[in-house]
């Protein structure tokens, strides 16, 4: 929603949690609607792949980019596969920490979150300055 709302203002936020809206209402109610799952679709894939590769430069760049590559132009690939299995590979896991195991992925997840939100900020920010985003 973030990088519609910065790309195409109020409008473009609001076409995306629109058609999100429906195509998660049609999952709840068993319908098929197949032009809103298309069109979620076609929202989701840039996005996705930008978010990923933001996960791939604040992260482990090697193992996360030989990941992110595989998937960044496969059209069929599901956006939180493409989302999760980068974040996955762009962060490594501590064991030798006094923290129980189930929170330590997400501490490091949330750590890599926070660091792609950082990228992102300063990425909109250099966008303002060149007069790219008003």
């Amino acid at each position: 929603v973030a990088l519609y709302l910065i790309f195409f203002g109020p409008a473009g936020a609001v076409l995306y949690c629109t058609v999100r809206y429906f195509s998660d209402d049609a999952k709840s109610r068993g319908a098929e609607l197949p032009l809103v799952d298309t069109a979620l679709m076609l929202l989701d894939w840039l996005p996705s792949r930008l978010i990923a590769l933001g996960y791939v430069l604040s992260g482990h760049f090697t193992l996360a980019f030989a990941r992110w590559r595989q998937q960044a132009l496969c059209w069929r690939c599901p956006a939180r596969e493409v989302i999760s299995e980068v974040a996955l590979a762009a962060e490594t896991i501590e064991f030798n920490s006094p923290t129980p195991i189930c929170v330590q992925s997400t501490i490091s997840l949330l750590q890599l979150s926070k660091r792609n939100f950082i990228l992102l900020v300063i990425g909109l920010s250099l966008l303002t300055i060149f007069g790219v985003v008003v």
